[in-house]
Formats: structure tokens, C-alpha cells, sequence
């Protein structure tokens, strides 16, 4: 069932970071993990519960969440160490396709929850009417800016040429589609539900033309390293 698996991936999350801080169970004092979010969802509901849950502290371990304006700067401070792990899945799985030290350990689920919104007093009824129009991500190179430009190469527009797309950071995505900065933007939940009561325009939706994890946790090859699960 579905809570079934929601524990079961909750469970999943705490052995894993579990397995990678081994040392920490053994010390007087808590060790601190740094846990990098470029954007939360709902996605990343399993990892909230594990940590509302306090599941990590009586193994002697400190969860910090620190937020990142998008998934690649994100991963840009798991490589240099700041950070252990990062949730931005889709960041990281094409970062290291493009040949950077880091692996994905786990998916909390196989479908993008990204949606395309546009803004009605832009004159956006449907794709159609996206030629020319400014779309809201939070980041070149982020799992929004790679759903913007899936949506668009699916409806054959140049993501390039006819369209301009805006990096605003993680936190100024819908407020940016909200006061008109922009026409069209790449929402997650739950800010689903706020665009369509506010009256956007529901464009497309990423999972309906793909599938790929939305989200999940990645490590450092040298965190690995360092302290190898197997």
C-alpha cells in the first residue's frame, strides 16, 4: 500500500545516512549532517517525517536542512564538502552523467512533480501561446530549468530561440509568476494548488511526458568513500 511504502522509504533514508555516519552512534556528542534542498516538495515528504519524527537523533546524529537557490549550486557544495547530502535527485543524476563525483543512493518516487503554470493576463490560454514568453525556473541547469525545456522540445518550440528562460532562485519562482516578472514558470507542490486558486493557466505537466525520479538523496563519491556502505 501506499503508506507502506512511505514507511518503507522513510526507513530507507534513516539506514542509509545511518550507514555513511557510522561514527556518530559512538560519540558523546551529536554529529552534525548537512542535508542541501534546492527546492522542497512534497517529494521530499519521507525525508520531513524522518526528521519531524526525530528518528535520526538517538542514533547520535544532528540533521541540518540548509536551502539552496537551485539544484546545481547545490551539488557544487556536496563536491566541495560543505554539505553531505543534497535531495536534488534530478540535479545530481545529471551532474555525474556529466562526469561529477557524485551518485544518487535513493529515489523517493518515479515521477517528475514539476508542472508548467502560465499567467492568463499574459495571454496564456495553452503551449501555444508560450512563443515569446519569459518562463520562471530556479536555476540553469536545475531539475525546473530541464523540465521547462522537456515540456518545450515535446511541443517542438526552440527553448533557446523562442523562448527567454529566467533563473530566479528557488524562493522567487512563484512570487515572480505571481506579480508578472515573468509569464510562465516551473511549479512543484504544493504550490499547485495556490497557482490554480489564484487562476493560472496549467500548462504541462512533466510526468505526463516522462518518467524519471522527482527526487531523492545523493551523496559525494568521497563521502562513500570514506565510509563505504558495502
Amino acid at each position: 500500500s501506499m503508506r507502506n511504502n512511505s514507511r518503507l522509504i522513510v526507513l530507507s533514508i534513516f539506514v542509509l545516512i545511518s550507514f555513511f555516519i557510522p561514527q556518530a552512534s559512538f560519540c558523546a556528542e551529536a554529529t552534525k549532517v548537512i542535508i542541501g534542498m534546492d527546492a522542497p516538495t512534497l517529494s521530499d515528504l519521507p525525508l520531513s517525517v524522518a526528521l519531524k519524527k526525530d528518528f535520526f537523533k538517538p542514533e547520535g546524529l544532528n540533521i541540518l536542512q540548509v536551502l539552496f537557490r537551485s539544484g546545481p549550486t547545490a551539488m557544487q557544495a556536496l563536491v566541495s564538502g560543505s554539505i553531505q547530502f543534497s535531495t536534488g535527485l534530478g540535479s545530481g543524476t545529471r551532474a555525474a552523467m556529466a562526469g561529477a563525483p557524485v551518485k544518487g543512493i535513493i529515489g523517493f518516487n518515479n515521477k517528475p512533480a514539476f508542472i508548467l503554470y502560465g499567467r492568463r493576463e499574459s495571454g496564456i490560454r495553452s503551449i501555444a501561446d508560450i512563443k515569446g514568453k519569459k518562463i520562471a525556473v530556479t536555476g540553469l541547469g536545475s531539475t525546473t530549468d530541464y523540465a521547462a525545456r522537456a515540456i518545450l522540445k515535446h511541443h517542438h518550440f526552440d527553448a533557446d530561440k523562442e523562448v527567454s528562460i529566467v533563473a530566479v532562485g528557488s524562493e522567487s519562482v512563484f512570487p515572480a509568476l505571481q506579480r508578472g516578472a515573468v509569464d510562465a514558470a516551473v511549479l512543484w507542490a504544493p504550490g499547485f494548488a495556490v497557482a490554480e486558486k489564484l487562476g493560472m493557466v496549467r500548462i504541462q505537466s512533466l510526468a505526463d511526458i516522462l518518467e524519471l525520479p522527482g527526487s531523492g538523496v545523493v551523496v559525494s563519491d568521497q563521502l562513500i568513500k570514506e565510509n563505504p556502505v558495502l
